[in-house]
Parts: C-alpha cells; structure tokens; sequence
C-alpha cells in the first residue's frame, strides 16, 4: 500500500471528485434534447453552451498558480467543490438560455478549480500508479452519468432530477474536503509564496508540457469524436458495429488506467509513458493501414486502452519535467492547454476530412500519435538532465 503514501482518504477523496466531475460531464449529452427543448432553443446551441464551459474552466486553470499561493491546494478544492454544487443546481433549476450560460460559467469555474488542485496535490505527493487510479473514477464517473441521466428520462423523471443528484455529490465532496482540509497541505516548493511564479529553468518545461497536453487530449477527443464516421460511412461498418467498439474505446481509457493504477512491480515513470505513447502509435497505424475489419477494430481498442493512462502519467511526471518549484502554475497552465487541445485538433481533423475525404480522418489520428510519441521523447530527454530530482516511479 506505500503507492498511497499520502494516505487512504486523500486518494479516496481525489478518486471521488474525479468521479463527480465525469458524473457532471457525462449527463449533458443524453439530457440536451430535454433541456433544449425546455429552454426554447435549437439543439445546435449546444456548440455554445459547452465552449462557455470550457472557458471558464481554462480561465480558472490559468490562475490556478496564484490561487494556490492564495487558498492552498485545500481552499482551492473546497471553493471548486462548492462552485461546481452551486452551477448544477442553478441549471437544474434554469428555464431560460440566459441562466443556463450562466450556470454553465459557474460550473466550469468549479470543475476547473477542481481538476486543478487535485492534479498539483497529484503531482506533487502522488506516483504514477495512484494518479491513474484517481484519474480512472472520472471514467467510472462519465460511463455512470448517461446511465442514471438515461434512466431517470426512461422512468418519466424531468432532467432536473439528474443535476440535482449531481449537485448533491459534488456538496458531499465540498464537506469532505473541508473536514479533510489540513490533509492537501503540500509540503515542497510550490507551496510557499511566490514559488507558482515560473523561472526561467521551468518556463521551457511548462511550455513542453502544455504541448504534451494539448496533443494528447486533441487525441483523444478526434479518436473519440471521428472514428464512428470513419468505420460508417467511411469503412462501411454498421451503426451497431462501430457504436460498440467507438464504446470499447472509451471502455479502454479507464481500464488503461486501472491497469496502470494496480501495477504490482516499480516500473520508471517514463518507461510507462514511452511503452503508452508507442503502443498508442503503433494502435493508430492499424487503424490508418486498415488491413480488414480485425486489425482496424484492434487499433481502436488498443487507442483507448494505451492513450488512458498518457494523461494522468504526465501529470505525475510535472515535477520531472519543470524542475522544483512552479507545480501549481504548470498544471494550470497544462490543463488550459488539454481544454484547447480538445477543441482545437477535432476541428482541424473536420478540416482535413473536407480536404481529404474519410481517410484523411485515420491520418490525422495517426500523425497526432507520432506527434505525442515524439514530444514525450523531448520531455523524457529533459527530465534526464533534470535526474537530480529523480523521475517519479511506480
């Protein structure tokens, strides 16, 4: 049990808040019909609804650094804890367009003070093993949201009735924080005043881990977001066909995880990250060489299953790859970059998918793989040089 050094209830508390933000996350998809319905607006408003999301949540990312100096890693949790309840419930009750962009901005402030605080305290007191296994309950957390949101439609319950579950969990978690608030104390450079400001050793490191970041996340949203078109109407697959395996995809991201979280041996950090980043190249090639159905559908699977644990081992190898101090700003700043990333690198595929037709969706696929296998290369080489802290292990 030493992969949980900092203690059961700290991982347990950041297994469960990576659950609520998946179970918030998860629920929008299968309730926007209702709640569009219901507000008076077309189902295309979802493309605004969620970019306001996403805005607030990297506006809070990219501040993270000062907050942390300000509240703690602790104070900033509770504050994400308790403006994520508040956004959900004022959208559960919303009946107008105007509130649920408001409600949507508040939500986003929360979950990115959330995501934020839990990945420093991750990257400054966890391994790898233990931050993939927190990063896996965000996966448990998406897959259980459309099914409760699923089946409260089913048994004639409003939508209303999901975010106010929703909201509860997320005011659980805030009360579990704020009675655990003296265990997020980080001990270590980026917990002392001034030290979220980058120096000049770390701004390269920052820098290079906001592309890491926002390859590895457009990845996985365009492998998430296209690969269903691309077996249809592209490879002719059936809808019932590549709806399972575009789900066991997904499936594979938190199993990935799990796997990684449960190693029962000390593997080096980047030894885990460079088997991933090439096994998740080597999975996109399949798909990009589509040698038959099998070899296609394995490189679907395999992309899930070895890009889920790319994320959360970045965020455990921060320190590795900034040097002391900074921690707080650096996953601000990354997680800023990941939320860009996963706008930015789907619509670039829809642009190559008008230029270049269906295929050209399994190229783009391919060369954000090599791109990711190639910058994790870099930061592996700079963490070398930086081997006087040592690269975290599992």
């Amino acid at each position: 049990m030493n992969v949980f050094r900092p203690g059961l209830l700290m991982v347990a508390l950041a297994s469960f808040g990576l659950l609520t933000l998946g179970l918030g996350d998860g629920m929008l998809g299968v309730a926007w019909p209702s709640i569009s319905a219901g507000a008076g607006v077309p189902l295309s408003a979802l493309g605004l609804l969620v970019p306001v999301f996403a805005a607030a949540y990297i506006t809070v990312a990219l501040a993270s650094g000062r907050l942390s100096d300000w509240l703690g890693v602790g104070g900033i949790l509770i504050a994400g804890a308790a403006l994520l309840a508040a956004g959900l419930l004022v959208f559960a009750a919303s009946s107008n367009w105007g509130l649920l962009l408001t409600s949507a901005w508040i939500a986003g402030m929360g979950g990115g003070a959330l995501d934020s605080g839990f990945n420093t305290y991750a990257a400054e007191r966890l391994g790898i093993r233990a931050t993939n296994w927190i990063h896996a309950f965000y996966g448990v957390g998406a897959v259980t949201g459309p099914s409760v949101m699923t089946g409260l439609l089913v048994w004639g319950r409003p939508w209303q009735t999901g975010y106010v579950i929703s909201a509860t969990v997320a005011g659980v978690l805030a009360l579990g924080i704020l009675a655990s608030r003296r265990g997020w104390r980080i001990n270590g450079p980026s917990n002392s005043p001034g030290a979220s400001l980058p120096t000049a050793s770390s701004r390269s490191g920052i820098w290079l881990g906001a592309a890491l970041f926002a390859v590895c996340t457009g990845l996985e949203v365009s492998a998430g977001q296209w690969t269903f078109t691309l077996l249809t109407v592209g490879r002719g697959f059936t809808v019932a066909s590549a709806g399972a395996w575009v789900a066991a995809y997904f499936a594979g991201f938190t199993a990935g995880r799990i796997l990684v979280g449960t190693l029962p041996i000390r593997v080096p950090a980047q030894k885990v990250l460079r088997a991933c980043t090439v096994a998740s190249l080597l999975s996109a090639g399949l798909l990009w060489l589509n040698l038959g159905a099998a070899s296609s559908l394995i490189g679907v699977v395999g992309l899930g299953l070895f890009l889920g644990p790319v994320f959360p081992s970045l965020v455990a190898t921060t320190r590795a790859r900034i040097g002391e101090g900074s921690t707080s700003s650096a996953i601000g700043f990354q997680l800023a970059a990941a939320g860009a990333g996963g706008m930015i690198v789907p619509a670039g595929v829809g642009v190559a998918l008008a230029v270049g037709g269906f295929e050209a969706i399994a190229s783009s696929i391919v060369g954000a793989a090599a791109a990711l296998a190639a910058l994790h290369e870099i930061a592996a080489r700079r963490s070398h040089r930086l081997s006087s802290r040592g690269a975290p292990s599992v």
